[in-house]
């Protein structure tokens, strides 16, 4: 689709700008889990097959994960990551930071911390969210200022999870996630919304007050942030319901 496509093309042009400035530090890419970005993740990949693009010079930061989970495991967060993305192109394996399930308990807290300050770089964060407008495990009601933790999962995060664990009860019920304040430490957020399921919360993010019960809404005081959204996920935006009452709109 054209959001996929355009988003693929601002992740490219970001790279070859940061490569052009002869900077010797990594591109700092940080990437979303669950379905919302495999379209760009296959675009990605189309791209670097047709040599368009290098992450040679990239690092990739996860946003979150299921907690405890094995990296290999299927219903892992961030399997699909490496086995749709980054697997099929040049990236360096040292270069991959993704959020470590498999941590033993008693080392998470020291983990997050450690895997915060170096999230802090990100270059480029691309990010989905959820139908309530939760930003990786963030859910409703977390604080701007929270940091890369261990987070207890609400019961519908879970719900909404658990056919991917055969139910409910095989569904875990901790996660790690890195904390609005990582996410917002970001140079540049793109926010992808795609479907109807997603159009009233995009409303509210985009045009509501930015609030702690839509964490999403919070990223509005970024100073460089955009939302890409489809048609249907943008169905109830005014510039669709009354566009009298706005300006042209891409």
């Amino acid at each position: 689709s054209d959001g996929v496509q355009y988003i693929a093309q601002k992740i490219i042009k970001a790279i070859s700008e940061h490569n052009a400035t002869g900077d010797n530090r990594l591109f700092a890419l940080g990437l979303t889990t669950g379905r919302t970005p495999l379209g760009v993740y296959h675009e990605l990949v189309r791209l670097y097959d047709a040599r368009e693009v290098s992450f040679k010079n990239v690092e990739v930061y996860s946003l979150d994960e299921f907690f405890p989970i094995n990296a290999t495991a299927l219903q892992s967060r961030n399997y699909r990551i490496h086995d749709e993305f980054l697997s099929k192109v040049d990236i360096l394996p040292e270069n991959i930071h993704i959020i470590d399930g498999s941590v033993p308990v008693e080392q998470v807290s020291e983990y997050c911390i450690n895997y915060d300050k170096k999230a802090r770089n990100i270059d480029l964060m691309v990010i989905g969210m959820g139908e309530h407008g939760q930003i990786g495990f963030n859910e409703p009601g977390s604080y701007a200022k929270s940091i890369t933790r261990m987070v207890q999962l609400s019961y519908q995060s879970r719900k909404a999870q658990a056919t991917l664990f055969y139910g409910v009860e095989n569904t875990p019920k901790m996660a790690l996630t890195m904390g609005i304040s990582t996410v917002m430490s970001a140079k540049h957020i793109i926010l992808m919304a795609w479907g109807e399921s997603k159009a009233e919360v995009i409303s509210k993010v985009v045009e509501g007050e930015s609030t702690r019960l839509i964490p999403a809404s919070l990223l509005q005081n970024h100073p460089s942030i955009e939302a890409v959204v489809d048609n249907p996920a943008a169905d109830m935006l005014t510039v669709k319901k009354s566009p009298w009452l706005v300006g042209p709109c891409h």
